[in-house]
């Protein structure tokens, strides 16, 4: 990718001098020095487009590098046509990108997806459900033993199981639906007891202070007379 004409391109300047202030950072040359001594070289580019030209730079070979990443992933998917790869090599917004490559990045392998790869879900299920299947969880848990998948006694497929956070992901949504509601529901119980129990407080509160005014005021009244 030649920067320069892009750059210059993008910030209306002549190519030429775009190169030689990129070249003078190269060499090393900070931003105010260019600006000052240097001149000459760059047809009097100041600060603010030294700057510029230094950031697009930078996000052009962030641009770049994340490319080749995305070229590499694709390909080792198999998934990489030519008119894939020119539309990549072309694109100039990193976020246009990452928009070209949504399609084929790939998932985060999970605990659950890991479970479910090692042929767990079964067990997975059986665990989620709490059946009594009249078997010890180390009986049913030898059906998925597998030594390939590392899978060599009934604790590690137990614990292969067990260990998914996303469990609850596999199962119908109706059913965590309604465990939720479930748990909504006593949350809204408790709060509502609270609330009448704090409610009761106040009145006893209250009727405690009625007293003691009516008790009080007799007194006054013959203070007065």
């Amino acid at each position: 990718m030649d920067f320069s004409a892009i750059i210059a391109e993008e910030l209306n300047l002549e190519v030429w001098r775009v190169s030689k202030a990129l070249e003078l950072m190269d060499q090393g040359g900070t931003i105010p020095f260019i600006a000052r001594y240097r001149k000459d070289q760059t047809g009097t580019l100041n600060e603010i487009e030294l700057r510029d030209i230094s950031h697009r730079r930078d996000y052009l070979q962030e641009l770049v590098d994340r490319k080749e990443t995305i070229l590499k992933s694709i390909e080792e998917q198999g998934k990489l046509t030519p008119e894939l790869k020119a539309q990549i090599e072309a694109c100039k917004d990193k976020t246009l990108l990452e928009d070209i490559y949504a399609p084929f990045k790939p998932k985060k392998r999970t605990r659950a997806t890991i479970a479910k790869e090692l042929g767990l879900e079964p067990l997975a299920r059986l665990m989620w459900a709490q059946e009594n299947t009249g078997n010890t969880a180390e009986e049913i848990a030898r059906i998925y033993l597998s030594e390939e998948k590392g899978l060599a006694d009934p604790r590690a497929a137990l614990k292969g199981a067990a260990r998914s956070k996303r469990l609850a992901s596999w199962f119908p949504r109706s059913r965590r639906i309604s465990k939720s509601k479930k748990r909504s529901s006593r949350t809204t119980t408790t709060l509502a007891n609270r609330f009448r129990r704090s409610r009761a407080t106040v009145c006893s509160l209250s009727a405690v202070a009625r007293r003691k005014r009516c008790s009080a005021s007799p007194s006054k009244s013959r203070t007065k007379k």
